[in-house]
């Protein structure tokens, strides 16, 4: 979840430069958080990206929330 909000994570085969989190904000919408590595070397590993886009999107809906 992203503050109450149903989410999923997202690792895309093969792509492990990036990680998704898909956050279920509404009927018919939802928020698309992508964090990726910005080419650093050494690379930083998925699990820390996932990690990242979660917490970009539970203050993304954290923000959301305020706005109402």
């Amino acid at each position: 979840t992203a503050d109450g909000f149903p989410a999923i994570v997202v690792r895309t085969p093969g792509l492990t430069d990036a990680c998704n989190v898909e956050v279920d904000t509404a009927d018919n919408q939802f928020l698309d958080v992508l964090f990726r590595d910005g080419g650093n070397s050494p690379p930083i590993p998925q699990d820390t990206l996932c990690l990242g886009a979660q917490r970009v999107a539970e203050a993304a809906v954290s923000s959301l929330k305020l706005r109402h």
